[in-house]
C-alpha cells in the first residue's frame, strides 16, 4: 500500500485541517493503537513476521489516516513498515510526519499543547526504538535479486566481517552480494528508490528535530525534542555502504565521506559528551551509569530501564560469582564450576572461598568529562557507550546483557512492557 506524502502530509480536505482526534471519539481507533502497541516486539530477535497480517493492518491505518492526521498512528506505521521489511513505507511515514509538523503544527494530533506536547514528543521519540526501528532497519531488504534473495545492510555487514551472524541466521558471501548487485538484474527504479530513501531520511529526521526544538521553545514547554543523531548516522552508513557495493562509490570516496561526517559531528558536538572509545576504565563507566540513573530517577521515574541501570551500576567491579549470586539468588547454592568431562568440579563452598568479594580498584577518573544527560536519547547514548565498553573489555560481565535489555525497552508503553514483568497465565 502506498502512503503518499503529498496526500497524507496535507489537510484531510481543503479547509478541514487535520480532522478530529479519533482517539477521543472513535473506539476502533483507540483499539487499533492499543493492539499495535501490544504487537510491537520487545526483542526483535523473537519477532515472527508471519504472525501479523500486514496487508490488513496497513488497510486499517490507511482508513483512519484518511479521516485524521495523527502522529501516533504515523509513528506506528513507520515501525510496522520496517517490521514488514518495507523501508519505503518507513521513509514515507517520516516524510509525512515532517510535512505535518512543518505546515500543521497546531492542528496535527495529538494536539496536547496544554500538557507541554509530552504525548507528541513521546510518540516521536519512539522512532529511536531499537527493537522496532534500529534493528529491523538493519535487517530490512534494501534490494532483492533472484540469485541471492533479499540483501539487507546487516547481510552486507556480516559478509564484510563487521557483524557476527546468529547461529540460525542465513548468510551470503560478500562476493555473491557484489556480483548480484552489479549483474544488471536489478531494476533501476528499485535502486533509485532505496538510494533516495536512504539519502533523504537523515535530513527529514533533522528537520523534525529542529521543528520540535523551535516550537517547544516558542511555547515554553519543558519537553526535550527528539534526538535522531544515532539513527541518522546509521542511515548515512547504510547509504554509503550500498553505494559502494553498487559500484557508485569507491573505498577512497567512502573514507573521505566518513572523515567529513566525523569532522562535522565533532565540530557540532559538545566536548563534554563521552563516547565509547573515550571510556578507559570501569570507574569512568560507572560515572556514566550514575548520570543515566540520575536522569531516569528525576525525569522518568516510572521507566523500568531505571532498575536495569541501577543493577548494572551495582555490578561494576563484581566477580562472576558475585553476579550469579545477585542475578540467580534462588539457584546460587547449586552453583559449581564443572571442569570439563572429567567429573571434577569446584564446589559452591570452594568457589566462595576463592572469591575475592572485597572492594576493587576501578581505575582513575582523572579529568573524565561525564556525559550530559538531558533527554532519553542522551540516556540511551550513555547506556550504549557503557555497554560497548564492557562488551569489548569485560565480555564476561552481565552488564552488557542488562544494558541491552534497557535499550530494548527504550520507548515501550506501560501495557507494552507488562509481558516483561508478568509470566503468561497457564491455560
Amino acid at each position: 500500500m502506498n502512503f503518499d506524502p503529498e496526500t497524507y502530509g496535507t489537510e484531510v480536505a481543503p479547509g478541514a485541517g487535520c480532522g478530529p482526534d479519533l482517539y477521543d471519539t472513535e473506539p476502533a481507533f483507540a483499539a487499533l493503537l492499543d493492539s499495535c502497541e501490544e504487537l510491537l516486539p520487545e526483542r526483535f530477535s523473537e519477532f515472527d513476521r508471519s504472525e501479523i497480517d500486514f496487508t490488513d493492518l496497513f488497510k486499517q491505518m490507511d482508513g483512519f489516516l484518511k479521516q485524521s492526521r495523527d502522529l501516533r498512528l504515523l509513528v506506528i506505521l513507520a515501525q510496522f513498515g520496517l517490521l514488514s521489511g518495507q523501508v519505503h513505507t518507513f521513509a514515507n511515514s517520516i516524510r509525512i510526519i515532517r510535512k505535518l509538523l512543518e505546515n500543521h503544527w497546531d492542528d496535527v494530533h495529538p494536539s496536547d499543547a496544554d500538557f507541554g506536547h509530552m504525548e507528541r514528543i513521546g510518540a516521536l521519540e519512539s522512532l529511536n526504538n531499537r527493537p522496532t526501528v534500529v534493528l529491523p532497519l538493519e535487517a530490512a531488504p534494501l534490494l532483492k535479486t533472484r540469485r541471492t534473495g533479499p540483501i539487507s545492510y546487516r547481510a552486507i555487514q556480516i559478509a564484510a566481517g563487521d557483524a557476527t551472524a546468529r547461529p540460525d541466521e542465513h548468510t551470503i558471501s560478500l562476493g555473491a552480494i557484489e556480483a548480484a548487485l552489479t549483474s544488471g538484474e536489478l531494476e533501476q527504479d528499485a535502486i533509485d528508490e532505496i538510494l533516495k530513501d536512504l539519502g533523504d531520511l537523515p535530513d527529514e529526521l533533522q528537520t523534525i528535530a529542529e521543528l520540535c526544538t523551535e516550537k517547544l521553545k516558542e511555547s515554553g514547554a519543558k519537553a526535550a525534542p527528539p534526538n535522531y543523531e544515532a539513527l541518522s548516522t546509521l542511515l548515512k552508513e547504510m547509504n554509503a555502504e550500498l553505494n559502494k557495493r553498487l559500484g557508485r562509490l569507491s573505498p577512497e570516496e567512502m573514507e573521505v565521506s566518513s572523515s567529513e561526517d566525523t569532522a562535522a559531528e565533532a565540530a557540532a558536538g559538545d566536548t563534554s559528551q563521552a563516547s565509547q572509545s573515550e571510556i578507559k576504565n570501569a570507574a569512568q563507566a560507572k560515572l556514566i551509569l550514575d548520570a543515566v540513573e540520575d536522569y531516569f530517577a528525576s525525569r522518568e521515574p516510572s521507566h523500568p530501564a531505571l532498575f536495569l541501570v541501577r543493577e548494572a551500576r551495582g555490578l561494576v567491579g563484581k566477580s562472576y560469582l558475585d553476579a550469579l549470586k545477585i542475578l540467580m539468588p534462588r539457584r546460587f547454592d547449586d552453583v559449581a564450576l564443572i571442569l570439563g568431562a572429567s567429573g571434577l568440579q569446584l564446589s559452591n563452598d570452594r568457589l566462595i572461598d576463592l572469591n575475592d568479594g572485597g572492594d576493587r580498584e576501578l581505575g582513575e577518573i582523572d579529568d573524565f568529562a561525564v556525559m550530559v544527560i538531558e533527554s532519553r536519547s542522551d540516556a540511551m547514548k550513555g547506556i550504549a557507550a557503557v555497554k560497548g565498553y564492557y562488551s569489548s573489555n569485560e565480555p564476561t560481565s552481565p552488564i552488557p546483557l542488562l544494558l541491552d535489555e534497557a535499550q530494548n525497552m527504550s520507548s515501550g508503553s506501560f501495557t507494552g512492557l507488562l509481558n516483561l514483568f508478568l509470566r503468561p497465565e497457564e491455560d
